[in-house]
């Protein structure tokens, strides 16, 4: 998938699901994807810095522009951990 493609897809998933969420300004956007599955590949297998850097320059527009704080699930190898700019790290503990 292209980078642009990949930018556009997710700032429209991220608009859709803040419109039917409806969250607070200073909330978590909490996003979870699969590099490798982006690219077309088995999860796991095939991760890709250049499709997370796209899905995050998506977001991180989206969730500024909301005055939402992003936050990315890692995958099983991290235990699923969250990980946060340091100021949603303080202010969530």
């Amino acid at each position: 998938m292209e980078r642009n493609n990949i930018i556009a897809a997710v700032s429209r998933a991220a608009e859709e699901l803040i419109a039917a969420a409806k969250p607070e300004q200073g909330d978590l956007l909490i996003v979870g994807c699969s590099s490798s599955e982006i690219v077309g590949a088995v999860i796991g297998h095939g991760s890709s810095a250049e499709a997370a850097e796209a899905v995050y320059e998506g977001l991180s527009a989206v969730a500024a522009r909301y005055g939402l704080s992003l936050a990315a699930q890692c995958c099983e190898h991290l235990n699923r951990c969250l990980v946060v700019e340091r100021e949603a790290a303080l202010k969530y503990g």
